[in-house]
């Protein structure tokens, strides 16, 4: 029975359960049971460190000190507010080098805190970059982020209010960013961000939208080989033929998830072409998601299952599996259509819905 306990349990064993531990309970707890312990802490090399809005200058000063830079790869800042200089100027003064840092994330971070970090975060070279800040960054923060990124290896960018904008932000020759996740991305710039990104093979946009209504294929075609796997779309406020021209520039494209509340299905005609374009041209994809919404007209003279008719064809039920649902909300003349695998779980109003599998 003695074996069984903490103490005695190897180190490799140990080290394991450490990666379910805050930095707290590994430093301050664990590692004050015994000298053994003590040890086994100090030993361990993939710290994730996190400060918050109540941790105080002093306590930052100290776990910088307590915790080998080089055991830390992961750094997580979340409502420092205006301690985002304290940390700065801790991390300068104590000549702190995260050289393993592999991850960092900046939570409900203010825009001029944002501003300050990218122009001395050069002692930090994460794979994996998360933000979260509160309002779209302006033009000088993305300025300062280009610059900042061409020092480094970054391969996964996650930042929820980022706007792309050509004008605002550039890349890199070569950059090797795999993971992009932003908030919104102009039609006209959908292939341009694509080109600079030789290497990415995962994009999530909260929007895809329209610059100008006249203009659905791109005037100046830029030829690049993408290497894009899976495209994720929140709400595609695209028409569905411009919709289908950038899809179908993309040959490595396996997964795809689209949701489009508006603009994208302007008539009956548009489900049916959209059913088509899937089953001819991307009949390669793994996996296909989608919910789309059609507002009917007055004269429009149309059944729910002969819309779900293209939907129940060998290549959807049988090949792929990929069951489709039509649902008519009540008082409102809107139809939709979505994929089983997602329900469209945002409007609450009574619904007539045919499903057949």
């Amino acid at each position: 029975m003695e074996n069984s306990h903490l103490i005695n349990l190897p180190v490799e064993i140990l080290h394991h359960i450490f990666h379910y531990c805050d930095v707290r309970t590994i430093a301050f707890k664990i590692g004050r049971v015994c000298k053994r312990l003590r040890t086994v802490a100090y030993r361990y090399s993939r710290f994730q460190l996190t400060f918050h809005y109540g941790d105080n200058a002093m306590f930052i000063e100290h776990m910088l000190h307590l915790i080998p830079n080089d055991s830390i790869v992961s750094l997580i800042l979340t409502d420092l507010y205006t301690k985002f200089q304290a940390f700065l100027d801790i991390v300068h003064k104590s000549n702190v080098i995260f050289t393993r840092i592999r991850h960092l994330t900046l939570n409900n971070v203010r825009d001029d805190a944002l501003e300050n970090f990218f122009a001395n975060i050069n002692y930090i070279q994460p794979i994996s970059l998360t933000i979260d800040s509160h309002w779209p960054p302006k033009s000088a923060n993305l300025s300062k982020f280009s610059t900042w990124i061409m020092n480094t290896n970054l391969q996964k960018l996650c930042w929820k209010q980022l706007d792309y904008n050509t004008n605002d932000m550039s890349w890199v020759d070569q950059c090797k960013l795999t993971h992009l996740t932003i908030n919104s991305c102009l039609y006209s710039e959908y292939r341009i961000l694509l080109h600079r990104l030789p290497y990415l093979k995962t994009l999530q946009l909260n929007n895809c939208t329209m610059d100008t209504e006249d203009m659905c294929i791109p005037s100046s075609i830029v030829s690049f080989d993408s290497q894009l796997t899976y495209l994720i779309i929140n709400d595609c406020l695209v028409p569905v033929e411009c919709l289908m021209f950038l899809i179908s520039k993309i040959p490595q494209l396996r997964h795809l998830k689209l949701v489009s509340y508006a603009k994208m299905i302007q008539s009956v005609a548009d489900i049916y072409q959209w059913e088509k374009f899937i089953r001819t041209e991307m009949n390669f994809l793994h996996t296909c998601e989608f919910l789309v919404s059609y507002e009917m007209s007055s004269d429009d003279v149309v059944s729910l299952p002969s819309l779900l008719a293209p939907f129940q064809e060998p290549f959807w039920v049988h090949e792929k599996r990929w069951f489709i649902v039509c649902e008519y909300e009540l008082g409102f003349s809107t139809i939709s259509l979505h994929t089983t695998s997602m329900d469209n779980t945002e409007r609450a109003l009574p619904r007539w819905q045919h499903d057949w599998r």
